[in-house]
């Protein structure tokens, strides 16, 4: 009798252990493929050159980026959407250019954590039409975005001549690859503005999208198409002299300059 129910237990034992490692390879397939995909409509990003030296603004990692460092008088008002806790670079692009005021949109914090004089906050979500009575106003404002994939629904409300409004872009593109919807938004912004810069945020992970190697988080700066430089003929390596991965603990994405696609 006791060798009976050892020989049962054993057999429980090993069918659980069947299903466990079933469901865990299943679980593995199922992330792989989720992971890999085709699209019937790649966009490729074309680099161009930047008309002035780049300069990398913010904190050491995770919140700096790499942006064309436009003379004085360039800017008539800098918008920031999403800082969390930290506006090193709002600080950093404020100190480049002394009589240029800052508005700052984030509805995840109560405050900021360094106030400035010449920042005003607002405690506010972005959405569509946030930024249309700036743009009735200014003509050359600065916008700085990383909203965690919010962007794509203030791309889809804004207009190109609100657009235009912008001299220079930098933002966080979150998973741009995954629909039609968004590649066709980011091709909305380079009808009116130049790829100058691109750097892959090393705490995301790697799509593979017809083939090609494609981060999931994309740090781009895009100036308006009157201030950028002609398609470049030698881009800068991605990532570039400048650049520095957003976390320590993993390697920098190496990226071709001259084949980028979403």
């Amino acid at each position: 009798m006791l060798l009976q129910t050892a020989v049962i237990v054993i057999i429980l034992a090993v069918a659980i252990v069947g299903l466990a490692l079933g469901l865990g390879l299943g679980f593995g397939l199922s992330q792989q493929i989720n992971n890999t995909f085709s699209v019937p409509q790649p966009l490729r990003l074309e680099m161009h050159d930047s008309p002035v030296p780049k300069v990398r603004l913010g904190p050491t990692r995770d919140g700096a980026y790499v942006v064309s460092n436009l003379p004085r008088g360039t800017y008539d008002h800098f918008l920031s959407a999403g800082v969390g806790k930290n506006v090193d670079f709002e600080h950093a692009l404020l100190e480049l250019h002394p009589h240029l005021q800052c508005t700052i949109f984030d509805g995840t914090v109560s405050g900021l954590p360094r106030p400035h004089a010449r920042m005003e906050f607002r405690r506010e979500m972005v959405g569509a039409g946030t930024f249309s009575s700036f743009c009735g106003q200014h003509r050359n404002m600065f916008l700085k975005m990383d909203i965690e994939g919010a962007e794509y629904a203030w791309l889809e409300a804004v207009s190109l001549t609100e657009l235009e409004c912008f001299a220079q872009i930098t933002m966080e593109l979150h998973e741009a690859s995954r629909s039609e919807r968004r590649r066709s938004l980011v091709a909305k912004m380079l009808q009116t503005h130049r790829l100058v810069h691109l750097h892959a945020n090393n705490n995301g992970s790697v799509l593979r999208v017809n083939g090609s190697q494609v981060p999931a988080l994309l740090e781009i700066t895009l100036l308006r198409a009157d201030l950028a430089g002609p398609p470049s003929s030698c881009p800068d390596e991605i990532p570039g002299k400048l650049d520095k991965g957003n976390t320590g603990w993993a390697r920098d994405i190496t990226l071709d300059p001259r084949e980028l696609w979403l």
